[in-house]
């Protein structure tokens, strides 16, 4: 029972090889000619976060605090969503896909398409009649796109923090830690402020504000997420043609939080962060209206929608990471969902030969008719 329930918590760890499976579908035979436009006519939309037990035995000899190879792994939940002229389109995600990717992933992907939003902004913006307040002018150009979120903690790099970090500041009795934490429920990313390396064990509250002359820490009571949609359409602000840079900032849809009408991003590519994050995570794609049946690929959905929720009511049953009980528990709960989950990685196993099988079937076939 101990062996299965290692197995089934290696799977689940996204750093492992196997979670790295699971995270990725092995239908992607030919990368060459497997095609990602689609993309650019979907906006990434954060349905919610999730965190759940995760071992890794790597990581026993940096975990003296609390004695465990388990640690807390935090899952993202999102969606794909057809953009759409209608305000309520992508809120909706109706004909979307749903996916879940490790958060460090998720986030890193998120603030680089919307610095990549506010950039665009920032270059097609007119101020020629702002007598020099340049400032005003963007905070502007920025409300009318629906991008509140552009010259916000600019000067607080979130993304050093979607993994734990030593914080640039101490006491005497030691270090403290940033790292990232799910709402309770479930609807919001923070950073929190802890005493360990694996940041399990939170700070007294008040205790960032103390080095930081009352000052708090940033994200911690915002989300660095929300549900509004990010267009996974790119533009680097850098056409060869400037003189359309108005045009393209007069197409934004203002209702739609900024991002481009439907005509203009079946004109674009997908960003290369679209394309990564799609690429590294797991897809539950039988609502994704933009793919057909052959192409969806929803070897994860019963990851997402039953797996995930199981393993979650165990983290929440056992609190944090921590002792012998923690880890007794976690074996216990992995050890009873063992049995689905590897039947789940078999399937998959199934499904892969079989697509492999159709496709070689379907290559012979074409041989012959051109033979």
């Amino acid at each position: 029972m101990i062996r299965l329930a290692l197995l089934s918590s290696m799977l689940i760890a996204s750093n492992s090889v196997a979670g790295e499976h699971l995270m990725t579908k092995a239908r992607n035979l030919n990368n060459d000619d497997y095609q990602l436009s689609f993309l650019a006519q979907l906006s990434i939309k954060f349905n919610s976060c999730h965190t759940v037990h995760s071992f890794d035995a790597t990581v026993e000899d940096d975990n003296e605090q609390t004695g465990t190879s388990f640690r807390a792994q935090h899952l993202i939940d999102f969606g794909l969503c057809p953009n759409s002229s209608n305000s309520n389109g992508c809120s909706k995600c109706s004909g979307g896909g749903e996916y879940v990717s490790d958060l460090r992933d998720f986030i890193g992907a998120y603030v680089q398409m919307q610095e990549a939003q506010c950039e665009t902004v920032e270059n097609s913006c007119n101020c020629n009649y702002y007598n020099g307040d340049d400032q005003s002018c963007l905070s502007e150009c920025y409300r009318k796109a629906g991008l509140d979120f552009c010259g916000q903690d600019n000067e607080f790099d979130v993304t050093k923090y979607v993994d734990c970090t030593e914080a640039d500041f101490g006491n005497y009795y030691g270090s403290f830690y940033i790292g990232p934490v799910c709402s309770s429920n479930g609807k919001a990313i923070n950073l929190q402020l802890f005493t360990d390396a694996s940041c399990t064990t939170a700070a007294p509250e008040g205790t960032y504000e103390r080095y930081h002359y009352g000052y708090p820490l940033p994200f911690s009571q915002k989300s660095i997420v929300d549900e509004k949609c990010i267009s996974c359409a790119n533009d680097d602000g850098n056409d060869s043609n400037n003189n359309n840079n108005n045009n393209k900032y007069n197409n934004y849809n203002t209702n739609n939080y900024g991002y481009y009408k439907k005509a203009y991003y079946q004109n674009q590519e997908p960003s290369e962060m679209c394309e990564e994050l799609y690429n590294r995570s797991g897809k539950c794609e039988k609502h994704l209206e933009l793919r057909n049946s052959y192409n969806q690929d929803n070897g994860a959905c019963d990851y997402i929608h039953k797996i995930i929720p199981a393993l979650e009511n165990v983290y929440r049953r056992n609190g944090a990471i921590g002792g012998m009980a923690a880890i007794m528990a976690a074996i216990f709960a992995l050890s009873t969902i063992g049995a689905c989950f590897a039947a789940f990685y078999f399937y998959r196993e199934v499904d892969r030969l079989r697509d492999v099988h159709s496709e070689v079937e379907m290559g012979n076939k074409y041989d012959k008719m051109v033979a």
